[in-house]
């Protein structure tokens, strides 16, 4: 119609509707540079709306024209972040980072997916930290077999490292202060 622009249809439902028909990538949109974003508007967004689209090989989101979500490339996935995998973690894991900001820093907690097939390796993670340093972390760890495994707890003190505090054995076993 008039008002309406179609491609691949003859009864267009919106002002842009496009059928590719059975072909799977229905519309592409391609930059000359590194970034390729489509924002949306509406009468109360102002100078800057929300974007979604590519940076580099990312897929990000941008409410207000400011990054708030981000899937890289490897699959980690960061949520108030532009870099997922705080703790470097390694190519070879599933991170998901949450960073916070506030009048009293910056929280970052991470949720890491390891996998192991040796015994007592760490599983999966979860991580803590302020604006830089890891400050407590809880670990999954596989035991001797594949069917049982145990958790262990991590603190840090001032200007120390992050050290082993408490640790739940596959037996239901609590030790506080030891890992055994």
């Amino acid at each position: 119609s008039a008002e309406s622009l179609e491609i691949g249809t003859t009864s267009p439902e919106h002002p842009l509707h496009v059928n590719g028909g059975t072909a799977n990538t229905v519309a592409q949109f391609q930059s000359t540079d590194s970034n390729a974003y489509i924002e949306f508007l509406d009468s109360d967004s102002g100078a800057s709306g929300c974007f979604i689209g590519g940076a580099g090989d990312d897929f990000v989101v941008l409410p207000n024209a400011s990054e708030k979500f981000r899937v890289t490339s490897s699959g980690n996935v960061g949520i108030g972040t532009t870099s997922p995998n705080q703790s470097s973690a390694g190519s070879q894991h599933s991170v998901l980072t949450l960073k916070g900001s506030g009048t009293l820093g910056n929280g970052i907690f991470e949720l890491i997916q390891k996998g192991t097939s040796g015994n007592n390796q760490t599983l999966g993670d979860i991580r803590f930290f302020d604006d830089t340093n890891q400050n407590v972390s809880i670990e999954a760890l596989r035991a001797t077999s594949t069917d049982s495994g145990s958790l262990t707890f991590k603190t840090r003190p001032a200007a120390g490292l992050l050290t082993e505090r408490m640790r739940i054995d596959s037996s239901g076993n609590v030790g506080i202060g030891t890992t055994s």
